[in-house]
């Protein structure tokens, strides 16, 4: 007796197994390659090392009229890294006061998982006239994107168009990956 309720107990174990996998829902080849895929992408946007490429473009009615080209180096650990060009400029707020504000430009970059997220921020002065005794305006333009990693291809982070002017500029990051 003890023999046959091991027996229908191992039975009943088995066939709950079997019912258990046969309602499971199973996974399509295309979205076990998929799974596959990222994780493969995940893991090399995470290991190593990148270096990245800045193009900041300025164009006038479809034309280019300046260019600059910034490179940094960052790892795939998500820690972001900074390039800091400019001038610190003196602001006056009042009789006797003052204080300074950054103008130039500013990157930083980091990546995370498959994803690289970037930020431009471009600063200068606009003209003003000589004498015055004003403070200077400072024109801003700042553009912060998030684009899945491509290795070897420009990709665009942004462009904006410059409100006082018919100038647009635009923010291009070429990756390249290094062991």
């Amino acid at each position: 007796m003890k023999r046959i309720m091991k027996y229908a107990l191992v039975a009943i174990a088995l066939c709950s197994c079997l019912a258990f996998a046969q309602s499971a829902p199973k996974a399509s080849a295309s979205e076990s390659s998929e799974a596959a895929e990222k994780a493969e992408k995940d893991r090399m946007a995470s290991s190593g090392s990148f270096q990245l490429d800045f193009a900041i473009s300025e164009n006038e009615n479809g034309k280019l009229i300046n260019q600059r080209h910034y490179m940094m180096k960052i790892s795939g650990d998500g820690s972001a890294n900074e390039i800091k060009i400019g001038t610190r400029v003196p602001i006056t707020t009042g009789p006797g006061q003052g204080t300074y504000t950054d103008v130039g430009t500013n990157l930083q970059a980091f990546i995370r998982g498959d994803t690289l997220t970037a930020n431009a921020e471009l600063s200068s002065l606009a003209p003003t006239e000589k004498d015055s005794g004003a403070s200077p305006m400072v024109r801003q333009l700042k553009l912060t994107g998030r684009t899945p990693v491509v290795i070897g291809k420009p990709i665009l982070v942004g462009s904006a168009d410059d409100p006082y002017s018919k100038r647009q500029f635009q923010v291009e990051v070429t990756i390249t990956k290094i062991r």
